[in-house]
C-alpha cells in the first residue's frame, strides 16, 4: 500500500490546527464545569470531521 504524501500532510496540518483550537473552544465551556472539557472534545470532532468532508469535496470538485 502506498502513501500518498500530500494527503498525509493535509490530514496532520488540518489535525493540529483544529486540535489547537482546543484550547479556544474548551474556553467557551468553562460553565460546564467538569464536562467543559467532553463538550469541547465533541465539538473539535464535529468540526475536524466536516472541514476534512468540506476540503475533501473541494479538493475533488464535487
Amino acid at each position: 500500500m502506498k502513501i500518498n504524501w500530500k494527503e498525509f500532510a493535509l490530514f496532520f496540518i488540518l489535525f493540529l490546527i483544529v486540535f489547537s483550537a482546543y484550547d479556544f473552544i474548551a474556553s467557551f465551556f468553562t460553565f460546564a464545569g467538569a464536562w467543559a472539557s467532553w463538550v469541547a472534545m465533541i465539538v473539535t470532532v464535529f468540526i475536524f470531521y466536516y472541514a476534512w468532508k468540506w476540503l475533501s469535496k473541494k479538493r475533488l470538485g464535487v
